[in-house]
């Protein structure tokens, strides 16, 4: 394993931690030896949380071949630049190729100060910004957002384009804070969701014709390819995250993998250019499925195991806001004791069952663990993650 300071902690192709910019081995907890880890874990199977994580310092700020060969660490203490390309491990020279270390499958994350959930923005800039405005995470303006939320953790569980009619706005807007997120120490993550394999696809299917309408003169297919800033951010988006048990992924169902088998095909498969695979558009798979989990009695047993195979403790997704209603509270959702968090509230004017509610989990994977929903306003309400 390696370790780059002011890099995530690459290990086969999953992203496991961030450490600030500025830190050297002695200040973060993920530097050196098991011993040093904090003390409050995930509830995973044993022997789970070391395996994501670096067994020692050794190679601090050298990158190694490690997943198929592929360096396992990027150049430290200088984020990439996702407005233009520059400092993405490409070169003028040649095809453009994802880069795996700056842009891994799974992004996975322990010890976060505090995590946040977002799902389904569907091309409404408005009404995002005043959401995260309201929570303290991002100020400034819609146009010209400033990252605030410090070392927070933030999960955006796809969906972003299509619907709405600022889906090229929505997209501006998270390439500006990611990098600013992560020079502040903390993370914003970006997922993949349906519409977005969609759209990459088939640049011309028709639930993109909001989208399309945006581009004026400009082809779909040239703003889907890797030759438009946003085509390659769509490129690059992972197709999940687990930070301290939280598995974050668009519509929810793992099929039974750990977190590394999904990240290795879905490498496999991106780097195929693949996006009409049934991995991504089976009515079943991670990115469509609906209700996948069986009906009562046994819902939680069924869930456990899949859970236990990630590892993990909640299932984070969107995709359906009527996954449990219809028509739907416009709320964020717990159920099954927590393993099942619905964070599609339809925010989107185009939708408009609510004007957007955030997911807030203050010390997560410790026994200090809380859950909320913020809404546009600031306030807060309590999830209770023990409610069947």
């Amino acid at each position: 394993m390696v370790l780059a300071t002011g890099c995530r902690v690459q290990t086969d192709g999953l992203c496991v931690g961030a450490c600030d910019a500025a830190a050297s081995p002695g200040d973060s907890p993920y530097f050196g030896e098991p011993d040093l880890l904090p003390e409050a874990q995930p509830d995973f199977p044993p022997g789970a949380i070391p395996d994501l994580l670096p067994e020692n310092d050794d190679y601090v700020g050298a990158p190694e071949a490690d997943f198929d060969g592929a360096a396992v660490v990027a150049d430290a203490g200088q984020a990439p630049d996702l407005a233009t390309g520059d400092n993405d491990g490409q070169t003028d020279a040649g095809p453009w190729r994802r880069d795996w270390t700056r842009h891994p499958s799974v992004f996975a994350q322990m010890g976060a100060s505090r995590l946040w959930g977002l799902s389904d923005v569907h091309g409404d800039r408005d009404r995002l910004f005043l959401l995260v405005g309201a929570a303290g995470l991002v100020r400034g303006d819609a146009i010209s957002p400033v990252w605030a939320g410090g070392s927070d953790t933030m999960v955006v569980s796809g969906d972003n384009i299509d619907k709405g009619s600022q889906s090229v706005e929505v997209l501006d807007f998270w390439m500006a804070l990611i990098p600013q997120a992560e020079l502040a120490g903390g993370n914003l993550v970006v997922l993949l969701g349906n519409h977005e394999a969609e759209f990459l696809a088939d640049p011309s299917n028709s639930k993109a014709a909001p989208l399309v309408s945006e581009l004026g003169s400009q082809s779909a297919s040239d703003f889907a390819s890797s030759s438009d800033p946003h085509g390659r951010f769509l490129r690059e988006l992972p197709i999940a995250a687990l930070v301290d048990g939280w598995f974050f992924s668009h519509a929810g169902n793992p099929g039974g993998k750990s977190v590394r088998e999904i990240g290795a095909t879905f490498q496999t498969l991106a780097a195929a250019d693949a996006w009409s695979d049934s991995f991504f558009l089976d009515p079943n798979s991670i990115l469509e499925a609906r209700s996948w989990w069986p009906v009562a009695p046994g819902t939680n047993s069924f869930l456990d195991g899949y859970l236990a195979a990630l590892p993990g403790n909640h299932f984070v997704f969107g995709h359906h806001p009527t996954t449990f209603a219809d028509p739907p509270s416009g709320n964020i959702e717990a159920h099954c004791a927590g393993r099942l968090v619905l964070i599609d509230v339809g925010m989107s004017a185009a939708v408009n069952y609510s004007m957007g509610k955030l997911l807030r989990v203050d010390a997560p994977g410790t026994p200090q663990e809380t859950a909320r929903m913020v809404d546009p306003a600031g306030r807060t309400v309590p999830l209770d993650l023990t409610a069947p």
